[in-house]
């Protein structure tokens, strides 16, 4: 049995209608990140610093930077108010993490209401197709693309995202632990 985990609620919310973006002339894209090991992606934030569109897009990283960054605007980490307003002003939540089981940061993006693009490892695969919640890449060659397809009708897309909820996951691990019991 897989149990996702599940943000709180009273702050991993999506923006109201009438909140505003960073950027609205573009597409805001936001990454998160604790650690420099790199299976969190750092060739991918390298890529993108180099290749992503600048004029169309926007890329913030939020956390402990795995490199330097010549476009990316990199903001230290915040404690989880602020990091959740900073996810509300954004549009897409890029997670190129790869062999994550399930990624508190995934959850808090499609919790925020943003589409994700993920990389298509671990659990993140599981998460963006059971919370309806975006498009998978496998590599750098199909990035740009898959940022693309994810910007397409980005604003009825987040509208279909269903993330988890604290009840829904306390109300499975009671569940499976009554069955276990029986």
């Amino acid at each position: 049995k897989v149990i996702s985990n599940a943000a709180d609620s009273e702050v991993f919310f999506p923006r109201s209608s009438h909140s505003t973006q960073e950027n609205p002339n573009k597409i805001n894209i936001i990454s998160t990140g604790w650690s420099s090991n790199p299976n969190k992606g750092t060739s991918f934030y390298k890529y993108l610093d180099d290749h992503l569109d600048f004029s169309k897009y926007t890329l913030t990283f939020v956390g402990n930077s795995p490199a330097k960054f010549k476009n990316i605007k990199n903001i230290p980490p915040l404690d989880r108010k602020d990091l959740a307003n900073e996810l509300k002003s954004k549009d897409i939540f890029f997670f190129p993490s790869r062999h994550e089981c399930c990624s508190n940061a995934l959850i808090e993006g499609i919790s925020c209401g943003l589409v994700a693009v993920a990389l298509d490892s671990g659990g993140n695969t599981e998460l963006v197709n059971e919370c309806s919640a975006g498009v998978l890449f496998n590599s750098e060659e199909d990035l740009i693309t898959k940022i693309e397809e994810a910007s397409y009708n980005i604003r009825e897309r987040g509208g279909e995202i269903k993330a988890p909820s604290l009840d829904e996951t306390s109300n499975q691990y009671i569940k499976f632990f009554e069955e276990c019991i029986k």
